[in-house]
Parts: structure tokens; sequence; C-alpha cells
């Protein structure tokens, strides 16, 4: 399968997101495993790598964070390995994502 076609199919399923589709290797590996079963006359098995890579383009935008599915003022959460601080989106460019991390502290009403 020519990166065209691939581009072509990822485009159809998530415009906005497609760019970063096309650089995650997971995804990428998926569609050249179907392209390759193709290639070796497995049918019925290209078919089921072309539909999981599908999903898995499908399912991109709610499982990574990218210019294309955020907006200023959104939650996050940094991730440090096992540390987690509250953040909020402060700014959005095409390539970046810019947080702040909040100042948290406890209510004392929480119970």
């Amino acid at each position: 399968m020519k990166r065209e076609s691939v581009e072509m199919i990822v485009r159809a399923i998530d415009p906005y997101n497609a760019p970063y589709i096309m650089r995650d290797p997971e995804i990428m590996a998926v569609f050249e495993m179907a392209s390759m079963s193709a290639r070796r006359g497995k049918i019925s098995l290209a078919a089921h790598y072309l539909r999981e890579a599908k999903t898995m383009v499908s399912e991109f935008g709610k499982e990574r964070l990218t210019p294309a599915t955020v907006e200023i003022g959104m939650g996050v959460t940094i991730n440090l390995w096992s540390d987690r601080h509250a953040a909020t989106i402060i700014r959005v460019t095409k390539q970046t994502v810019t947080v702040r991390r909040d100042k948290a502290t406890l209510d004392p009403n929480f119970k």
C-alpha cells in the first residue's frame, strides 16, 4: 500500500489529525502489515489489518493530545512517571501545545 493511499484513508477518517497520525509508527506498522499480507496473497488477513488500522485512526483523537484536538483553557494532566500534576492549556500552535502547571490547594471543607 503506497503512502498516498494510506494518507487518503487517514484523511477520510480524521482530516484534522491526519498529519499526526501519519507520523505514528504504531498505526503505520499496522498499515504496512496489511500491505505485506495483501502482497503475499493473504487477503482475509490484509482485510483484518486494514480494519484494525482504520479503528486505530478513528480512535486517535480520543487517546492522544494534538493541536487539532485541544483548545485553550482545557485542563490536562502532566504525567511524570508516577507523579501527576494538573495543568491548563495556555497556547496552541500548529506543532505545539503549551501548558501551565496549576497550583492546587486542598479545600479544608472537603470530606
